[in-house]
């Protein structure tokens, strides 16, 4: 990134005001809009981010990504493309297809067309994926696969310049609207001693607003036709509740329509290298690219990985609710 560089952020999220907040920190943006349909949503961001904001570079669009002349528009006048939107809620996505269809598919293949009829003007598009979209067994992660897929085609197959597009990869960002961090403090908050768990075994990949955020950073400026994953440990959610209260009663639930009891970030059909923050995987269609870090063999799952110990998420909990005081 230059300075006075202009930044398009697709959703207005919990991810879209940690990275909106992190470029305003680490670089002299000119502008970063924020196109998001949920009006309140905004409200919320804008309230956030209005103390970072000194130099007054945020800009707030109510729109959608399925609005094709909107995309057209927006993406025209931007140097760095970052699509997050996304309807994200696995259980509520087995249940309403079209929505997950409409937005994760047909509203990402909008904005990537609109990054190819700016052509030169976009440096970098960089599309938000999800541990959800490797072996998908639900609706939600079949649709961010597809998403993903279709973003990275777009290199080779619409693109008469040089690749713009690449992906960023990874588990559920802990402290995001949806996660099970906030939902597990406010059963502690209200004194409450019962911890409902979907599955006694069930891992979850680790990551933090400040991983995901320099994971982008690092792929708005790095070598583009590339999935990026972060490296992050795992976690136990029971060991989760453990940490937030020693005696918590689990109660097991049972698993919700669409749910995994473990998650992948890298698959073993995967052509990956190993960095030392992040591994990068090549699509299938590389055409013999030569990459200069190590050969990534094997897979990477929630339930192997290395895990987080119950110091460490005590430690990380307390990070949470310090951001949120």
């Amino acid at each position: 990134m230059r300075d006075g560089d202009r930044i398009l952020i697709t959703g207005a999220g919990s991810f879209a005001t940690e990275m909106s907040k992190y470029l305003m920190l680490k670089e002299h943006p000119h502008a970063i809009m924020l196109v998001s349909r949920n009006e309140f949503q905004q409200h919320e961001t804008r309230t956030k981010l209005e103390k970072w904001d000194t130099r007054n570079v945020m800009r707030y669009v109510i729109g959608d990504v399925c609005d094709e002349h909107l995309m057209r528009t927006l993406v025209k006048t931007s140097d760095y493309v970052i699509h997050s939107a996304a309807l994200k809620r696995v259980n509520d996505m087995e249940y309403n297809p079209r929505p997950a269809i409409m937005t994760n598919v047909l509203g990402t293949l909008n904005v990537a067309q609109a990054c190819v009829e700016a052509g030169p003007l976009i440096k970098r598009a960089i599309y938000l994926d999800t541990d959800k979209s490797v072996h998908p067994i639900n609706l939600y992660g079949f649709t961010k696969g597809l998403g993903a897929m279709a973003w990275l085609a777009t290199n080779s197959v619409s693109t008469p310049y040089a690749p713009l597009f690449s992906v960023v990869r990874y588990g559920n960002v802990m402290g995001s609207r949806g996660s099970v961090l906030p939902y597990f403090v406010s059963i502690k908050e209200r004194g409450e001693t019962v911890y409902p768990v979907t599955h006694p075994d069930a891992t979850r990949f680790w990551v933090s607003f400040e991983q995901a955020c320099k994971m982008v950073h690092v792929a708005m400026d790095g070598e583009p036709d590339t999935i990026y994953v972060p490296k992050v440990k795992a976690f136990s959610v029971v060991d989760l509740c453990r940490a937030l209260y020693q005696r918590a009663e689990i109660q097991n639930i049972g698993l919700r329509p669409g749910e995994k009891v473990h998650e992948e970030l890298i698959r073993a059909d995967e052509e990956c290298y190993e960095f030392k923050d992040y591994y990068m995987i090549l699509p299938y269609r590389h055409f013999d690219r030569k990459v200069e870090g190590k050969r990534y063999e094997g897979i990477l799952q929630s339930k192997t990985a290395a895990k987080l110990l119950q110091g460490d998420i005590r430690s990380l909990i307390d990070e949470f609710k310090n951001e949120c005081a």
